[in-house]
């Protein structure tokens, strides 16, 4: 009785071992030890295929685009997103320099010509404005307004004032014509929102130079500002083709950032892919006599 029961215990290792081993036969012919087996992949030399790490294909790619693709061995996927990456850094690169300098255009043409003393001056006249007449101080007028960089603490301190008091006019100021109270009020020099409503909306035309004094800016004869003055006009043009140089540059920034991510998702799911296709490669036999003859490998698994 011992003896059967040990001969039982080996027999049931001995087939579980068995089980858990791939059993492998080749359907065409047996192989000699001295054979070699190839896949059997139309530009591939006749050696198996090497799995690749997906991790390392989705990281390569996530650095620097395209490189996951060429460790995939996919060159011409590769040279497209590391070209897109260079060409996008490219025209990034071009399009925020040529924004920030029309930008610092931008700004100083309205240090040159915008006034916020004129624009005071023109309010204290609006008939659309019943406030105390805004207090325009000797100080103020000494201060060289087209030099903001040389401006002392005490000079900057005084020139907010004086945007202060506009606001507050703004605040009691309506169009003559309609009664609808003033949609904005000026921002404090050097803000971002200053450089752009002066030379946005027609309410702030009067602080231009060559402004023609009339009490309304904001009169359209035909659908056309016609108090509107030239050097308003091309301020505002060109600070809006700044704007749209800044806007591309920040555009194709985002680009860049998803070309980055689609590369990277590329490499780490053709990677998996390359994976699962080898797996279940036919492959083929050479033989003694240095003929490759195709066999196919089954695996069977418990």
């Amino acid at each position: 009785m011992k003896y059967l029961t040990f001969f039982c215990i080996i027999t049931f290792f001995t087939s579980a071992y068995a089980q858990n081993r791939h059993l492998k036969t080749d359907l065409l012919q047996a192989p000699n030890p001295e054979t070699t087996y190839a896949p059997l992949t139309r530009h591939m030399p006749p050696i198996l295929q090497k799995p690749k790490r997906v991790a390392i294909a989705f990281l390569a790619s996530a650095v620097i685009p395209g490189a996951g693709q060429a460790y995939n061995r996919q060159f011409v996927k590769s040279g497209t997103f590391f070209g897109a990456e260079i060409t996008s850094i490219i025209l990034q690169q071009k399009w925020q320099q040529t924004g920030d300098e029309q930008y610092e255009l931008v700004k100083q043409t309205a240090h040159q010509g915008w006034s916020i003393i004129r624009y005071a001056e023109w309010l204290n006249k609006f008939s659309g404005y019943t406030g105390p007449k805004i207090s325009i101080s000797s100080a103020i007028r000494q201060i060289d307004l087209t030099n903001p960089a040389k401006w002392t603490d005490a000079e900057r301190q005084t020139v907010r004032e004086l945007f202060s008091a506009v606001r507050v006019a703004e605040d009691q100021s309506k169009n003559p014509k309609t009664g609808a109270a003033f949609s904005h009020k000026i921002p404090f020099f050097g803000e971002q929102q200053y450089y752009e409503l002066v030379g946005k909306y027609y309410q702030y035309s009067p602080g231009w130079p060559d402004y023609n004094g009339a009490d309304d800016p904001d009169e359209k004869v035909e659908g056309v500002y016609v108090n509107a003055s030239a050097q308003f006009l091309a301020y505002a043009q060109s600070h809006g083709d700044s704007q749209a140089q800044l806007r591309k540059a920040s555009r194709i920034s985002t680009l860049i950032v998803l070309n980055h991510f689609i590369s990277a998702f590329e490499a780490g799911i053709s990677a998996r892919l390359h994976n699962r296709k080898i797996s279940t490669t036919p492959v083929a036999m050479l033989t003694e006599s240095g003929e490759w003859v195709p066999a196919f490998t089954m695996s069977f698994q418990w």
